[in-house]
């Protein structure tokens, strides 16, 4: 996902509402990366405005944009990262076709967080899910981290 906005936030302070239509992400989804950014100590909040006392009152949006890879890490683009997961279970699969979730999610470097939820749709409709494995979707007590495609 890219943030490419037309129309820059040009105030020093923005709400989590304004980073979100720029953004072209939830609401929900901007305040959680807003406050990864504020934990790492490059926004400041004071009530609902973040604000970024360092840059003073430059294009904020420029700002955002330089912390586009924060974007993409937590909010990847759904088919771009299916794409992505194909690919990696084809070069991860043994020669029966079984992969290991959790290979897979190590090699595409996410969180279990963020692959789990992302992929979660793609991965029950792609693929077979098998019990077994280190990870992946707990159903009736055992922990399904295998995965065969469909074909």
């Amino acid at each position: 996902m890219s943030v490419t906005a037309d129309v820059p936030i040009k105030a020093n302070s923005f709400t989590a509402t304004e980073v979100a239509e720029l953004a072209g992400v939830e609401e929900e989804q901007a305040r959680r990366v807003l406050e990864a950014l504020r934990s790492l100590g490059v926004l400041e909040r004071k009530g609902r405005k973040y604000y970024a006392p360092a840059y003073g009152n430059k294009e904020v949006s420029e700002e955002i944009r330089r912390f586009s890879e924060v974007f993409r890490f937590y909010f990847p683009d759904p088919k771009e990262l299916a794409r992505q997961f194909d690919e990696v279970y084809a070069k991860v699969a043994d020669d029966a076709g079984y992969a290991q979730l959790k290979t897979i999610r190590l090699e595409l470097g996410l969180s279990q967080e963020v692959f789990y939820k992302a992929l979660r749709s793609h991965i029950e409709e792609a693929y077979y899910l098998i019990a077994g494995g280190e990870e992946g979707f707990v159903r009736k007590g055992a922990i399904y981290g295998i995965v065969k495609v469909r074909k």
